[in-house]
């Protein structure tokens, strides 16, 4: 469940930087090259309930299908849990009463490696990936195939949504946005600025570090959920990032590709409020 928030802040890329800003343009995110964590994913799963073991604020409800109030989650506050068959279960998650998460499990024969299919649907635009983990503990004699710890160990699938971002910086200001609809104008102030395209309270606030780094932190409901810092390389074309989820407790690292030539509009001239 880790890269579900993961997929969401890896979209809130953005730095004040010099007159030519290396920031400017799309960049794609190299699924491939992230760095898991290596906390294990905890699941329990009987014959007639689900617990997220792993999870922050752990919960439980029963595995019947039918949606049940969750407390302690930044992102969902209703979930359901459909076991499918002995190789998926579909875990369907609500926030404020809108779509918030899809996540479908599927166990490869033997029972040793893991498929999450994740679709995060508060956007209104499906952002999805698919993660691969591999079984570090077995379940309870009993209990469905899916309960036991799994470590992440590779993302094998995303979509546009969820890998493309595109910036326009200068000395004062960042403007984002990306496929699925996520959004936002912040200012290098130190203040918090809504995000537009996702749930209702999420935030994000930027700081320079240097001109070719940026730390940017988000927020939901007031509580933080995530540090993001990313370096620019000195060729321009690539970017490195270091995602702390403080929600899950986990960091992971990867890099970004910068899209040559931008394919809506070419480099445009700096303007006087860019930075020097």
């Amino acid at each position: 469940m880790k890269m579900m928030i993961l997929a969401a802040g890896l979209i809130a890329i953005a730095a004040p930087v010099q007159a030519t800003s290396p920031f400017d343009g799309v960049w794609i995110w190299d699924a491939a090259s992230t760095e898991l964590s290596s906390k294990p994913d905890v699941y329990q799963l009987g014959s007639d309930h689900f617990r997220c073991a792993s999870c922050p604020s752990p919960y439980e409800l029963p595995a019947d299908g039918k949606p049940y109030p969750v407390v302690g989650q930044s992102v969902f506050d209703a979930a359901a849990v459909t076991v499918e068959s002995p190789q998926r279960v579909r875990l369907t998650t609500t926030k404020g009463g809108k779509s918030a998460m899809q996540i479908i499990f599927t166990l490869a024969p033997g029972n040793m490696e893991l498929s999450t299919d994740i679709s995060d649907l508060s956007s209104g635009t499906a952002v999805t990936s698919r993660v691969i983990s591999q079984r570090v503990a077995n379940a309870v004699v009993g209990e469905h195939a899916l309960s036991g710890s799994w470590r992440q160990t590779r993302i094998e699938a995303a979509s546009e949504s969820a890998t493309t971002v595109r910036l326009k910086v200068t000395r004062t200001s960042v403007a984002f946005s990306d496929p699925s609809g996520f959004q936002y104008d912040a200012r290098f102030d130190g203040r918090d600025y809504p995000v537009s395209g996702v749930a209702v309270g999420r935030t994000v606030r930027v700081r320079r570090t240097s001109d070719s780094s940026f730390e940017e932190t988000q927020k939901q409901d007031g509580k933080i959920v995530s540090v993001i810092s990313l370096t620019v390389d000195p060729n321009r074309k690539t970017a490195r990032y270091v995602f702390q989820d403080r929600v899950e407790g986990v960091t992971t690292r990867g890099t970004l590709n910068k899209q040559q030539p931008d394919p809506v509009g070419k480099t445009t001239k700096a303007r006087e409020e860019l930075a020097p």
